[in-house]
C-alpha cells in the first residue's frame, strides 16, 4: 500500500471516530442512562384512593451516569399532572428527596417498575380521555422507565370522575374544552378551594 493511500485511511479512521463522538454527544444524558444496563429502584406512595395522588420516584444508576424521574399521578380528572427528571443525582440525594416527602406526611414504600409503569400509563389515558395537558417532559421522564407501552389499553380502575384542588389549577391544565362549560358537567363532581395549592408542588429536585 503506498504512502498516500496510508495517510488516506488514516484521515477517514479519524474522521469516522470524530463522526461517532459527535454523535454520542449529541445524545442527552437522560437517554444514555435510559439505553444503559444499571441498577434501578422504585418508590411510589401509599394510600393512592385516599390521598387522591401517587407520588412516584425512580433512580437509577448506570456507572457515572446517575439520575431520577419523577410522576405525580392525580385520581381525578388530571390523571398523569406531572412528570419530570433530574439528572447527576447522588443515592444521598435521592434519600433526602425521600426524606422530603416523609416529612410532608406522604408515605413511600418500595415498588415494582411494572408497577410505576402501569399507574403512569392510567394517568396518562385518564388525562386524555379527560381533556387534561400532560406534561411537556414527559417522553423524556418515561424513558428511564422504558416507556409505558399501550396506554390506550392502561388498567383506569382506581381513577374517577372528580377533580378536587384550585380552580386556577383546573383551568391551566385543561385543553379539551372551554373551563365555563367543563365545570358544568353534570358526570364530574368538583370539589373547588382557593386554599389549594394550585401547583405540583415538587420536592427539593424539582425544576418547578
Amino acid at each position: 500500500m503506498s504512502n498516500a493511500k496510508k495517510k488516506q485511511k488514516r484521515k477517514s479512521r479519524r474522521e469516522a471516530k470524530r463522526k461517532e463522538a459527535r454523535r454520542r454527544d449529541s445524545v442527552s444524558p437522560v437517554k444514555r442512562l435510559a439505553a444503559a444496563h444499571g441498577e434501578i429502584e422504585c418508590w411510589m406512595s401509599d394510600d393512592f384512593e385516599g390521598k387522591r395522588q401517587s407520588q412516584m420516584f425512580v433512580y437509577k444508576r448506570a456507572g457515572l451516569l446517575m439520575g431520577v424521574a419523577a410522576f405525580l399521578v392525580d385520581r381525578g380528572v388530571v390523571g398523569l399532572k406531572d412528570a419530570w427528571t433530574a439528572m447527576n443525582i447522588t443515592r444521598q440525594q435521592f434519600e433526602e428527596v425521600l426524606e422530603g416527602s416523609r416529612g410532608e406526611g406522604i408515605t413511600m414504600s418500595r415498588a415494582k417498575m411494572e408497577d410505576v409503569r402501569k399507574m403512569v400509563a392510567g394517568g396518562f389515558r385518564w388525562a386524555y380521555e379527560n381533556g387534561m395537558r400532560l406534561p411537556k417532559d414527559l417522553d423524556k421522564t418515561a424513558a428511564l422507565i422504558g416507556g409505558v407501552g399501550d396506554w390506550r389499553a392502561a388498567d383506569i380502575s382506581r381513577f374517577a370522575r372528580e377533580f378536587v384542588g384550585h380552580p386556577a389549577d383546573l383551568r391551566q391544565r385543561l385543553i379539551g374544552e372551554a373551563f365555563e362549560s367543563y365545570i358544568m358537567r353534570s358526570d364530574i363532581a368538583f370539589t373547588f378551594s382557593d386554599l389549594a395549592k394550585s401547583n405540583t408542588g415538587g420536592t427539593p429536585l424539582s425544576p418547578g
